[in-house]
Formats: C-alpha cells, structure tokens, sequence
C-alpha cells in the first residue's frame, strides 16, 4: 500500500505498506473507516508455499482476516466497506464489528447466490449494496435483498454518495454499452445510464457531487471513441467528470 501526502504540491508518497505476499504482487482494494480511522485493504490467496505475515513491529496492521474460499476458482477479495466494516468473497457478503477488528469478528454472511460479487458499499438506513451480476441493495442488518436493479449490470468497483443519495456503477447495460448507472437509494430505483465508453471505477466529491470515472485507452492499433479522445487525449486515457444539471 502507498501513502501520499495530499498536503504537498506535488503530491509526494510518504510510505510503502506491505499487505503480505500475494500471488499477484498487489493488494486488491481498499476501504477508509472515517469512525475508527482504519484502512481496510483486500489481497488475493499468498502464493503457494508462502505465509501472510503482518509484523507489528514494522508494519501498522491491527489485525488480519482469512477467509476459505467458498467455490472453485475463487482467487481473493475484493472492496471492503465502511465503517460497519463488511467484506464478501466468492459471492457472499461477511459482515465484521468495527471497532478494532480482531480475526474472529465477523459476525455475519449472506449468501448472495454463485454470482461472483464484486463492488460493496454501505450506505445509511442501515442499506448494504452489493455489485454481484446487478445491483443489489440489501438490509445491512439481515441480509433482507431490497432491490435488484437490472437496467445495468453489476460492474466492479460500486460507489454511494451521501451528498446526492445516489448509488454510481460502471458496466454495461442491457444493450451491451458500456454506461455509469446511476441508482436512486432512498427509493432503490434506477434512474439513467451514462454512455461512458470503457469506464470504469466511479466515485464521487460529495461537496459539489461531481462524479469522476476512470477511462481506460484502447488498445494500441485500435479506434479510440472514448470520452478522452472526443476532448484531445486520444490514446491515453482520463479521468471523466460529471455534473447534476
């Protein structure tokens, strides 16, 4: 994990984390608890032969968390939310106590069905949103599904905004398209789909509810019809950013 200083101009990466070793050298995702200022970082298996470490010593993890993968093929986690702390692997949602997590905190699952979830997200009222084929908003306390939004698709990295009371998924619609889906929580209804070519990873400044998305570059020999290459970055990617008009 990388630590920058925000503060500085230009940003300067003030530390380096290790999470343990891992099959695929990374961690994975990360989610910020704002109540117990706790950085929650999801990594894949350890590579055969290896043993997840965390000296305490040297590095400053509080606590780890193994799961047993549940089905075959299932190779790690994904985004951890906050700050109720909840986590999900393999299709199912585990929820933990934040409050200094220790490895026996989790407290609940909920079986999402053989889907494959990937983005998780809470939001208020107790509402848990899960990114697993499509949308799912779920009871955060009983694992109660909601709402299953299916005019876009699951997608990856999931996002809530309690500035606009808004839900944001990257992923393509029922025509193929790759779109943002924008989903209203307090009603856990859909509200329009975006195109945004090869977007992805939403997340959103809650002070003005500008909502900003990755745009990944085509492959190289390849026509750019992306959002970038429209306004002179073709090629090369950017960060797109929307407004509420």
């Amino acid at each position: 994990m990388q630590v920058a200083d925000l503060n500085l101009d230009p940003p300067v990466i003030i530390k380096t984390i290790s999470t343990g070793p891992v099959s695929n050298g990374r961690a994975d995702e990360l989610g910020y608890d704002p109540l117990e200022h706790i950085i929650l970082i999801a990594t894949p298996a350890p590579t055969p032969g290896t043993q997840r470490s965390f000296p305490r010593t040297r590095t400053p993890c509080l606590a780890r968390f193994n799961f047993r993968m549940p089905r075959a093929g299932a190779a790690g986690m994904g985004l951890p939310a906050s700050p109720v702390s909840p986590d999900r692997t393999g299709g199912h949602d585990f929820v933990r106590r934040g409050h200094r997590p220790r490895e026996d905190d989790r407290d609940k699952k909920f079986p999402l069905g053989n889907c494959g979830a990937t983005g998780l997200v809470l939001g208020p009222f107790q509402l848990l949103m899960a990114s697993c084929g499509f949308p799912i908003i779920l009871n955060a306390i009983d694992g109660h599904i909601i709402a299953t939004i299916t005019q876009v698709h699951g997608g990856d990295q999931i996002w809530y905004s309690n500035g606009d009371g808004r839900l944001y998924v990257t992923s393509t619609d029922n025509a193929g398209q790759q779109s943002l889906g924008v989903i209203d929580l307090q009603s856990s209804t859909w509200l329009q789909n975006i195109p945004v070519n090869r977007g992805k990873n939403p997340t959103v400044f809650e002070a003005n509810n500008e909502i900003f998305v990755t745009v990944t570059a085509p492959p190289a020999g390849t026509a750019d019809t992306t959002v970038c290459a429209a306004n002179g970055l073709s090629g090369r990617g950017c960060m797109a950013v929307y407004h509420h008009y």
